[in-house]
């Protein structure tokens, strides 16, 4: 009777160890992956990165001019600091450190909708401090590995750059019943000829998130 015991307890800790999707994900959860993402999230930590860069040349030339505008956010809290670099051809042109206050969440509803909201202060492009309070909604869904919801993906319907912090595909890295690890790279590039000149565009953006249960 033990051993039978002792073999049903191993056979059970196998079945929910093999429900971890994410690489940090508990080895045993006694909650459905529906259950432990439904709720109103905070980002505690983590950092949004933007790169724009472009370059400017004729083919076969040397002297291609080139430019590369970095927008870095780093959230530790409420306290966010924020860094901006514009270099042209390898000189820093124009470059800004701020520290600012703000705090984002987000709802995840059992209905397959979420809303965002940002509430804090943020740099304007005249470099102004100014207080922003901002929300977005929209439909979320589970991307799938398989049988395996590993990622998320949030559509937002609105246009708000600051309220879409946590918009579009992530991979999940963690997903606890007190903590949610969101990841997040794109790379778009366009190419634009005109005469012999040739422009490139290369846009990346990283995103990197860690939230608590509010």
């Amino acid at each position: 009777m033990k051993n039978l015991f002792a073999f049903t307890l191993l056979a059970a800790l196998f079945v929910f160890a093999g429900c971890r999707k994410g690489p940090e994900d508990p080895a045993i959860s006694f909650k459905s992956r529906n259950a432990r993402i439904e709720n109103t999230w905070l980002v505690t930590s983590g950092k949004v990165l933007n790169v724009d860069t472009t370059s400017n040349g004729i083919p076969n030339v040397s002297g291609k001019s080139e430019k590369v505008v970095t927008s870095e956010y780093t959230i530790e809290g409420n306290k966010v600091t924020y860094h901006y670099t514009d270099v042209l051809n390898g000189d820093t042109k124009d470059e800004t450190t701020e520290t600012l206050n703000f705090s984002v969440t987000i709802n995840i509803r059992d209905n397959g909708t979420f809303k965002n909201s940002f509430d804090g202060t943020l740099t304007d492009e005249n470099g102004d401090v100014n207080q922003v309070q901002e929300s977005a909604t929209g439909i979320w869904n589970w991307i799938y590995s398989g049988k395996k919801k590993v990622g998320i993906n949030f559509q937002s319907d609105a246009n708000s750059t600051v309220a879409n912090i946590i918009s579009g595909q992530f991979k999940i890295k963690k997903l606890s019943s007190s903590e949610m690890m969101l990841e997040k790279y794109t790379r778009e590039s366009n190419v634009v000829t005109n005469s012999n000149t040739v422009t490139t565009e290369v846009t990346v953006d990283q995103v990197s998130l860690t939230l608590a249960p509010q």
